[in-house]
């Protein structure tokens, strides 16, 4: 998907210098705590980031645990114009006549939702996701089946 908006993404940790590099670093220095202490909660990971960063960071943001984070889809989804696109591409998508058991329905909906003004926070991450995995459903048709290039 990034590709297709000329977005370079890049994953340094698992490029295979440093996945081996991190790997090599004894398990007690990545993490205070056995592992089971780690799964319920009661180690800590990331404790050589940690570590290294605590005196130039404020406790608050050393001590504090993992937060969980989010993609904001509706950053993604402002421009009306690749929206059009889109719904377009979702309804030529023969695939997804398929997997849908009303895909023109389907596609109205989340259509409709986009336009709505302020929709619950949650609500709009869980429609635009939906809005997601149905555009990269009819991307991977028209790259792999349709052989075709957007």
């Amino acid at each position: 998907m990034a590709e297709l908006f000329e977005v370079n993404l890049s994953f340094p940790y698992l490029t295979p210098g440093i996945f081996s590099f991190l790997n090599s670093i004894p398990r007690q220095m990545r993490i205070k705590g056995n592992l089971k202490e780690l799964i319920r909660g009661r180690g800590k990971g990331k404790y050589l980031h940690k570590a290294l960063y605590s005196k130039k960071l404020p406790e608050i943001i050393t001590s504090r645990k993992k937060q969980g984070g989010f993609v904001p889809l509706s950053v993604f989804f402002k421009d009306e114009e690749r929206n059009g696109k889109f719904f377009r591409m979702l309804r030529e998508s023969d695939l997804l006549a398929l997997l849908l058991k009303n895909r023109t329905k389907t596609i109205s909906g989340l259509e409709a939702f986009l336009k709505q003004q302020n929709p619950w926070f949650w609500e709009q991450q869980f429609r635009l996701s939906q809005l997601l995995n149905l555009i990269v459903i009819a991307v991977w048709e028209n790259i792999y089946i349709r052989r075709s290039i957007l």
